[in-house]
């Protein structure tokens, strides 16, 4: 079992075929991200990949103002291929992180939080979040839903929902991830968040949902219920 930075270093080269296997998905987030989104004039990506994603929305909505953070050595290497943008090495859950500005617009995509894999860091992860947000500024969200059915079963939700009854708050919800790549199979923990959690970690930061979006996984199509879906929040300051 790997640190989720080694995991995604090791994963880099993949990191790409993977989202476009996942393209159905991501880009209903992006219509979200783009439909909610109000003449931004900053960006910025908190687990940002290979940076693709975030220069496309930023393209999409005619933002020059670029900034990339990532604690993955390998994530970082593809995204200085990218002109025009900043990149900060940095882990958001560090609670010594820390950025001397803010932006209009912030994302942490993909279940970026679910890399986060102990709550204590969680609290100190959407803390630096709320940081990083303007006063008329926006943070988009998105995590896996552990009670997604459509994705998930039945069974397994079943599962997970009996077990949480017997498992301390926290400690629940953590599964191990596997990925071949072409030289050797990596391993590491990965967060599955409940709607109520997720929910209650952004105010704890004293931060406000504006909407939340349910957007299946594996169609992209969107929904009303958390049974089918995962979970997409528009948040913004108090």
């Amino acid at each position: 079992m790997i640190s989720s930075e080694i995991f995604y270093t090791k994963f880099s080269k993949e990191y790409g075929q993977y989202a476009e296997n996942k393209k159905a998905y991501l880009s209903a987030v992006n219509v979200f991200i783009l439909n909610e989104s109000d003449s931004p004039l900053s960006l910025v990506d908190v687990g940002s990949g290979d940076g693709r994603r975030g220069k496309e929305i930023a393209d999409s909505l005619g933002i020059q103002d670029i900034t990339f953070i990532d604690n993955s050595d390998g994530m970082n290497a593809l995204s200085k291929q990218i002109p025009g943008v900043s990149i900060v090495n940095s882990d958001i859950s560090d609670d010594n992180f820390r950025i001397a500005r803010k932006y209009d617009l912030v994302l942490c995509l993909w279940n970026v939080l679910g890399h986060i894999v102990t709550a204590e860091k969680r609290k100190i992860a959407i803390k630096n979040l709320a940081n990083l947000i303007k006063d008329d500024g926006r943070l988009f969200i998105d995590v896996n839903n552990r009670h997604n059915i459509f994705t998930y079963g039945k069974f397994a939700v079943a599962k997970n929902m009996v077990k949480s009854l017997f498992t301390l708050p926290g400690k629940s919800g953590n599964f191990d991830l596997s990925f071949k790549t072409d030289s050797e199979i990596i391993k590491t923990k990965v967060h599955i968040f409940t709607p109520t959690e997720i929910e209650k970690l952004i105010r704890s930061a004293g931060l406000i949902i504006e909407k939340r979006q349910i957007i299946n996984y594996s169609t992209g199509e969107l929904d009303t219920h958390f049974w089918n879906g995962q979970l997409v929040y528009k948040i913004k300051r108090q």
